[in-house]
């Protein structure tokens, strides 16, 4: 059984007012919101609240780090999700586009994508600023 402790509402909290983005446990450790929360505690929380579906770890293949968003249960689960390498930022890929884009996949390739999966690359704004 999960409470709803301090630590854990004001972790979610943090993570609901900045759904755009996805955040290292270090980072949201060092979070101002979250000030008097031990390290230990956030990695703790992130891991629970990541095993019930409240929170979306997302695996960062080329670095090996992990980072976490905040996602509605309903709504994240039927699209893929574009993360941008420069600025950090989340974007939700349409729910047709995802199924289309992972048919065509299992159709040409025979190979089914995990709805879960995280798409990386670059943004309109940091291509436009000059990022990577």
């Amino acid at each position: 059984m999960q409470y709803n402790t301090e630590s854990k509402v004001r972790i979610l909290a943090f993570l609901k007012s900045n759904k755009e983005k996805g955040f290292t446990a270090e980072e949201i450790a060092m979070a101002d919101e979250l000030s008097g929360v031990g390290k230990s505690t956030v990695y703790r929380r992130l891991a629970a609240l990541s095993a019930c579906g409240e929170v979306r770890r997302i695996r960062d293949e080329r670095s090996r780090g992990v980072s976490y968003q905040h996602v509605d249960k309903v709504h994240c689960s039927e699209h893929l999700h574009l993360k941008c390498n420069s600025c950090g930022k989340l974007f939700h890929l349409d729910a047709e586009l995802s199924r289309s884009f992972r048919e065509s996949i299992m159709k040409s390739k025979h190979f089914r994508v995990d709805p879960s999966t995280l798409l990386v690359g670059v943004c309109d704004r940091c291509s436009i600023g000059g990022g990577v």
